[in-house]
């Protein structure tokens, strides 16, 4: 798609549409792992909680997956949302985006220039 730039330089905003779910996981309490005082901790028990820290993330995030990846790109809800939004259809489209950002800046712009007087 890099070689098409200066053809349609619109595709440089170009991504497909993602269903994102932030997940926060667990507190990690790394000093709970390990029962010595700081001055006595070892390089091997360093490496025993970096292993813990590492296992409990890895199973926090099998189990995001598990229940929300299960359908990460979905075309019907996506054109679902786009009918429900019509009034703003051309803002869906990467051809328009560079003007939304203008109307971004524009509208910024004039905040700023109200808060500075």
């Amino acid at each position: 798609m890099t070689l098409l730039i200066p053809f349609q330089p619109w595709l440089f905003y170009f991504s497909f549409p993602a269903k994102l779910t932030f997940v926060m996981g667990k507190r990690i309490k790394p000093y709970e792992m390990i029962d010595k005082p700081v001055q006595k901790i070892t390089e091997d028990d360093v490496r025993y909680v970096t292993e813990g820290v590492r296992r409990q993330m890895q199973a926090e995030l099998d189990e995001a997956v598990s229940r929300y990846g299960v359908k990460p790109y979905d075309a019907k809800e996506f054109f679902a949302i786009c009918r429900d939004n019509m009034r703003k259809f051309p803002y869906f489209l990467p051809v328009f985006w560079p003007s939304l950002f203008a109307e971004c800046e524009r509208r910024f712009s004039e905040n700023e220039a109200v808060i500075g007087n």
